[in-house]
C-alpha cells in the first residue's frame, strides 16, 4: 500500500495520515535487515507481525467487505502482492535449509565472538 501511495496509484482521502504506512514500512525494512543479518529473532518477529496482519484483514474482509470493495482497483493489487510476498517469504524462512541457515549463523557468531 506504501507504494501505491507513494505512486500517486492511489490518492490518500483528505485529512488521512501516512504514519501507519511509513511506521509499518520502515518496521518491515529494519526486521528485513535483521533477517538478512541472520538475528532469528527477526525472523519470529517477521512471523508474529504477518500472522496478526493477516488476522486482522481476514477478520476486517469478514466483517467489513464492503471497506475492500470500496477501494480502488491500484489500492486491492497492492494489498494482494503484499499478501502473496510476505506469505512466500514467512514459508521460506519456516523451510528446514532456512532453519539450517540460521543455526549456522547462530553458531558461527558465537564462535567468532569467544575468539
Amino acid at each position: 500500500m506504501v507504494g501505491a501511495l507513494w505512486t500517486r496509484l492511489v490518492v490518500p482521502p483528505p485529512g488521512s495520515s501516512n504514519a501507519v504506512n511509513v511506521v509499518t514500512f520502515v518496521s518491515l525494512a529494519l526486521i528485513t535487515w535483521k533477517v538478512a543479518t541472520g538475528r532469528g529473532w527477526a525472523r519470529w518477529l517477521f512471523v508474529v507481525m504477518y500472522a496478526l496482519g493477516s488476522l486482522a484483514g481476514a477478520v476486517t474482509l469478514l466483517l467489513k467487505p464492503d471497506l475492500f470493495g470500496a477501494l480502488p482497483t491500484p489500492a486491492i493489487a497492492s494489498m494482494l502482492t503484499q499478501l502473496v510476498l510476505q506469505t512466500a517469504a514467512v514459508t521460506f524462512l519456516l523451510t528446514r535449509s532456512a532453519r539450517d541457515w540460521f543455526k549456522r549463523h547462530r553458531v558461527q557468531s558465537t564462535s567468532s565472538a569467544a575468539a
